[in-house]
């Protein structure tokens, strides 16, 4: 038996029943029922699923031999240079840096807006279009932040991805995000991705600097025009370039918190110390730094960057 078929799915995180098979046996017809666990079907991606159906599976007792005992899928992810999808208005910003910064967050339509918070991994997530509420314009994630609905782990105990330590769950020693679960490349498309550690860490330094020749963080607060966060300004090329970094916040269960006073950005790196933390840039007035202290689990905010 062989048979082919597809479908258009929207984007969507599914577990549990997910196909029915009919089949057509000498004794009537019966039902086999594939389960998928926690399976993550992306925006822009083809998958391919190869499900086999044995003769015990459908509780035929024919001369069918050789076959498995349970029904295998294999997934396959065709390509992760996507087209463009990201919206109208973005740009990769030259700060002399080793890569290009865009000017705005995933899922924001200008620089000053928050964008959408995203578990660490995940690459749905819930989307603020404004800076005075917590009501979401385009709540894609209607679920909680938290461990019962984080993709990659229901406990801080049990992770099922990017784990180094065998007391938390399976071990892969996947330290970095791959691009299937980078929130960049899957929501924008094109060369954007997730920022490293190493480039987080080199933004940083611009602030930290005491020559202001080069570089200038300025925090603005301002009621009038919704802008709170800061201003990093490159003024090694003509005219300056710039990128406004909002103060978002973050979403923890169903509430954003500390939104206007202080940012927090994902990496796409594990925290190694403790792999139920990721690393994140964290921003407030007087401060910019790597941070390692959100779970994984926790909406956060992502800034992209594209190599030259």
């Amino acid at each position: 038996m062989l048979n082919e078929g597809s479908a258009l799915i929207p984007p969507q995180a599914i577990s549990g029943e997910f196909i029915d098979i009919s089949v057509t046996t000498a004794s009537g017809t019966e039902t086999v029922t594939y389960t998928l666990t926690s399976k993550a079907f992306l925006t822009g991606h083809e998958y391919t699923l190869n499900i086999e159906v044995n003769s015990a599976a459908i509780g035929n007792t024919n001369a069918i031999t050789g076959w498995t005992s349970e029904g295998t899928v294999n997934v396959l992810i065709d390509k992760y240079d996507i087209p463009y999808i990201g919206p109208a208005g973005v740009e990769a910003v030259d700060l002399g840096l080793s890569v290009k910064w865009a000017n705005m967050n995933v899922g924001a339509t200008n620089e000053k807006e928050y964008g959408t918070f995203f578990g660490w991994g995940e690459t749905v997530g819930f989307t603020v279009q404004g800076v005075t509420t917590n009501a979401a314009s385009n709540n894609s994630k209607s679920t909680a932040h938290d461990w019962t609905n984080y993709w990659w782990g229901n406990s801080a105990t049990e992770l099922t991805k990017y784990n180094i330590n065998s007391d938390l769950g399976l071990v892969d020693n996947k330290t970095t995000l791959e691009l299937v679960n980078d929130a960049a490349r899957l929501n924008w498309g094109g060369s954007w991705r997730m920022p490293t550690e190493a480039e987080i860490n080199e933004l940083i330094a611009t602030y930290n600097t005491e020559d202001n020749t080069n570089w200038k963080w300025e925090w603005e607060s301002d009621n009038e025009t919704s802008r709170y966060g800061y201003l990093v300004t490159y003024k090694g090329v003509t005219p300056n370039t710039h990128i406004f970094i909002p103060a978002a916040g973050h979403r923890f269960g169903s509430e954003l918190q500390y939104q206007k006073n202080c940012g927090q950005y994902w990496t796409s790196s594990l925290f190694l110390e403790d792999p139920t933390h990721a690393l994140y840039l964290y921003i407030a007035p007087s401060s910019a730094l790597m941070h390692h202290g959100n779970l994984r689990y926790m909406g956060c905010t992502i800034r992209p960057v594209q190599n030259y």
